[in-house]
């Protein structure tokens, strides 16, 4: 069986601003897109022979919730991959993290308004990334009595939940101040119910992130394989804005999961 590597992610997009971001993404990957369905949410692309490979085969399929599964295979019955497929894998959800937040508009509403508090727009202003680490997961496999190589299709799961804080006490006043102190809890629950809508946090339903890993094992060998789990987080702000004030709110939201992988192998 070739070597391979799935994932999958879910964005809070419309499918059909996922799927052109998916194109966008294999273009900006270096890869050639072989073919495009729309009305499927199908995309198959190929990626070009290399030093570490004979090039692999890419396979794309975006759910109408959003969903987004990533498939790469090398081509033939080449068996061990040198990582290629996993790094296929990594480039375009990485594109694509970069693009939709940035393809998708800055979402203003109406927020409810307090008894005093002049009628306001909120508007969601995305500002940079960061991953941050939450826990490691070991795999043993011990190859070293076999006179050949092995590989290992490992599925990997974890629980994660779409949290969101509100970091009122940064909350920086762009135009007008007086009196503006006393509606301070209104303006938080303002830019928490804009960031509710922005980012699917009303409820606080825990997803699961899948992937799938393949893992290759030289002769003689035992290897440990370490995943770093860590949680991807969006920072920005919350621009509240009326007829004569604007403030601006920091906050950050957990958008996603992902890992490291380091293998360490003992002959």
């Amino acid at each position: 069986m070739p070597a391979n590597h799935q994932g999958s992610m879910v964005f809070p997009a419309p499918r059909d601003e996922v799927f052109e971001a998916c194109l966008q993404a294999v273009r900006q990957s270096g890869f050639h897109i072989a073919e495009s369905k729309p009305e499927a949410g199908q995309i198959t692309a190929t990626a070009r022979t290399s030093l570490r490979s004979w090039g692999e085969h890419i396979t794309i399929a975006v759910s109408a919730e959003g969903r987004v599964d990533i498939t790469s295979s090398s081509r033939g019955v080449q068996i061990v991959d040198y990582g290629k497929n996993k790094a296929n894998v990594r480039a375009l959800f990485s594109a694509l993290a970069l693009l939709l937040p940035s393809q998708a508009p800055a979402r203003s509403a109406p927020s409810a308004t307090a008894s005093g508090l002049p009628a306001t727009r909120s508007t969601v202003i995305e500002q940079s990334r960061e991953e941050v680490a939450i826990g490691e997961e070991t795999r043993a496999i011990d190859n070293s009595r076999s006179t050949s190589p092995t590989s290992r299709l490992v599925r990997l799961t974890r629980e994660w939940t779409r949290t969101c804080t509100v970091d009122i006490d940064r909350t920086t006043t762009i135009q007008g101040s007086a009196g503006l102190s006393a509606h301070i809890l209104e303006f938080k629950a303002a830019a928490e119910r804009t960031l509710s809508k922005n980012y699917s946090t009303t409820s606080a339903e825990t997803e699961t992130f899948t992937e799938e890993v393949t893992l290759n094992i030289a002769a003689h060998t035992k290897s440990e394989i370490i995943f770093s789990w860590k949680e991807i987080h969006q920072k920005g702000v919350v621009q509240l804005a009326g007829q004569e004030f604007e403030v601006r709110i920091p906050y950050e939201v957990v958008v996603g999961l992902t890992f490291d992988q380091q293998q360490i192998d003992t002959p």
